[in-house]
């Protein structure tokens, strides 16, 4: 993804974060979700709403409480807006790898 879309790299960052909080790694969330040659904001939406939130659902059967922890906009701010010693937003971060430097 780092070479064809750079600017989508934050969806890593998403899965990282919401695979830490699922705290489950016999359940974690796989990236073949989100591996399109056409992702882009819009498909990462579709997916999430349609695929990886009714699995996290499953899940958390009984604990619904806990679904809130797992909206991909709060999720999607929390993993890009700090880096590990300081604060990036996620378009400068990710520039920053594809490397013209």
């Amino acid at each position: 993804m780092k070479a064809k879309q750079p600017k989508m790299r934050w969806v890593a960052d998403v899965l990282d974060l919401a695979n830490q909080k699922l705290g489950r790694r016999h359940t974690a969330i796989g990236p073949s979700h989100f591996m399109h040659e056409d992702l882009d904001e819009e498909w990462v939406e579709l997916i999430w709403e349609h695929s990886v939130l009714p699995y996290i659902a499953e899940q958390f059967f009984g604990e619904e409480d806990r679904l809130s922890e797992f909206d991909l906009d709060m999720l999607r701010r929390e993993a890009t807006s700090t880096d590990e010693g300081g604060e990036q937003d996620d378009d400068n971060r990710y520039e920053q790898d594809t490397g013209d430097a």
